[in-house]
């Protein structure tokens, strides 16, 4: 598209800017790798400080968002996999849901280590990438090590969907992980949502609605998460 080129030449290939000229020309994609896994779109693309810039007919967005999502939406890999095992699920297992459900899951590691809350994002991508997405070994980082000490049998459910210590295997979490949030947030609340003509737009573990529509996509989101017997802390931005 020459809108496209000329962002490209001006912008030295910049992708953001790119991503905003296909929103803007209205070059919709939408990208779904298979059945059960994330949904890709221009919207899941787009620099998280653009979406305040989007419009639906002139109107601008709010967007729902579920704290602590990811660690939340572990807990129900966790439980599943301690029922598996036919034993009472473990009292650190069910603190752990509560905690995330609470959405202090994060504040806590993040004072346990001085960090300030400029630096959330960050600490959330380092504790997943330490404790959540990484192969299975013997050794301990020190958020490994405050993880397993507040929450061992989660840990220890972790690893075994994992596969166990050294197995290639270990990225059968984040998967699974996904495609639970995926059956959720998309599969049972986007897609009946716009079933019933409610605008809405998917972006992973959040959802961009009109304002008029906040209580229903809220009740919605509550109603797909008590599903699994869990009550999230619904953010709004």
């Amino acid at each position: 598209e020459p809108s496209i080129l000329n962002y490209v030449s001006l912008q030295k290939t910049n992708l953001n800017i790119i991503a905003l000229q296909a929103i803007i020309d209205g070059d919709w994609f939408v990208h779904r790798p298979d059945e059960k896994s994330r949904v890709h779109t221009n919207l899941t693309n787009l620099k998280r400080e653009f979406r305040q810039l989007l419009r639906y007919d002139g109107r601008p967005l709010i967007e729902l968002d579920i704290r602590n999502s990811q660690p939340l939406i572990a807990s129900i890999l966790i439980r599943e996999y301690w029922t598996r095992k036919g034993k009472a699920i473990p009292a650190d297992v069910i603190q752990y849901q509560q905690d995330c459900e609470a959405g202090t899951f994060y504040d806590y590691f993040m004072r346990l280590n001085g960090e300030a809350g400029e630096n959330r994002r960050k600490f959330k991508v380092d504790m997943f990438g330490e404790v959540f997405f990484s192969k299975v070994t013997t050794r301990n980082t020190k958020l490994k090590k405050q993880f397993i000490a507040k929450y061992p049998n989660s840990y220890t459910a972790i690893c075994e969907i994992k596969g166990g210590i050294g197995r290639d295997t270990y990225n059968q979490f984040a998967i699974l992980l996904q495609q639970q949030e995926a059956n959720i947030i998309f599969d049972s609340v986007n897609i009946g949502l716009l079933r019933d003509c409610i605008p809405a737009f998917n972006i992973f573990d959040s959802i961009l609605c009109l304002p008029k529509h906040t209580e229903i996509v809220k009740e919605r989101l509550l109603g797909a998460f008590s599903a699994f017997n869990i009550t999230p802390t619904i953010n709004n931005k």
